[in-house]
């Protein structure tokens, strides 16, 4: 719509009909991206690229890549205690669309399963970790 706010508290599916990874999405966010960085006409909605959506970038793949190889953590720190600090790539939430999530491991090439416990500390064995960017 010319005003993403005449579809504010509706989902994607809801407004627009759209099925699959984004039916869930706010669909006032996702007209915002579709009008801004994503340049998506509203007759190709259907082919829209959920990487693009989540990354916040135009949806072609040359811009996917360019977007996947700058979602970095951008530092890691470790106190006197050992408690580590994982900085998210998007720490305000005003980068990306969707949930950044960052998951640790043991080795650098293991399983990336070892999340924040309830205290907002990874288990003292990660030492290696990943950001995930996810529609949830």
């Amino acid at each position: 719509p010319s005003d993403p706010t005449t579809v504010k508290n509706k989902t994607a599916n809801e407004a627009y009909g759209i099925t699959g990874d984004l039916a869930g999405v706010p669909a006032d966010k996702l007209a915002i991206w579709a009008k801004g960085n994503g340049k998506v006409e509203f007759s190709a909605a259907g082919d829209i690229k959920v990487e693009a959506y989540l990354l916040n970038c135009a949806n072609k793949d040359a811009a996917i890549t360019e977007a996947k190889a700058n979602f970095k953590i951008p530092s890691i720190t470790i106190d006197a205690n050992g408690t580590v600090t994982v900085t998210s790539p998007d720490p305000d939430g005003s980068k990306y669309n969707g949930v950044t999530t960052i998951k640790g491991s043991v080795t650098v090439n293991g399983t990336y399963n070892l999340a924040k416990g309830t205290d907002g500390k990874f288990p003292e064995n990660a030492r290696f970790f990943k950001a995930y960017l996810s529609v949830k």
